[in-house]
């Protein structure tokens, strides 16, 4: 891991590199703030030919390492707010949770389905896994189902827009 605050400054969901970082990689450009946005609405700097999400970096400048397995999930939803407030640990499903809508949703509810039969299925996903939550013949019965299921199970990191 390396040592961040030795690489960068933090203000306000920003990084600033330092002095010491110009001494290590002489060959960087001299610009203001670190990084840019990827193709997945986050950001993103290289050291060494490296790439790390800078959430992460911020987070690490914060509180250390971040534990094995665990994700840093944007309270907000927006991947470009990395102020550390925004920022907080969650487990996979709890990042997944705090989501927002598929972009190809068709019934306007997350995690909601309409089948072949004209009914519509809640389904929930735990690591990974889609589950059955029950089929229902209102969009609204299978939506309160899910809802339900989500809040119960991922308390303040349920979202459902």
């Amino acid at each position: 891991m390396h040592n961040w605050k030795e690489l960068f400054d933090y203000s306000d969901g920003f990084l600033f590199r330092t002095e010491k970082y110009f001494e290590l990689y002489p060959a960087t450009r001299r610009h203001a703030d670190v990084g840019w946005c990827n193709n997945q609405g986050y950001v993103q700097t290289e050291i060494d030919g490296v790439a790390f999400m800078l959430h992460r970096i911020i987070w690490e400048w914060h509180h250390g390492p971040i534990p094995a397995g665990m994700h840093i999930d944007h309270i907000d939803k927006n991947g470009l707010n990395n102020k550390i407030e925004n920022l907080r640990l969650a487990t996979q499903s709890q990042n997944r949770a705090n989501s927002k809508m598929n972009k190809n949703n068709t019934s306007g509810h997350k995690d909601t389905v309409r089948t072949p039969n004209g009914k519509f299925q809640a389904r929930g996903t735990e690591n990974g896994k889609k589950l059955y939550l029950g089929l229902f013949d209102t969009v609204e019965e299978a939506s309160e189902c899910y809802k339900a299921w989500a809040r119960k199970k991922h308390g303040d990191f349920v979202s459902f827009d």
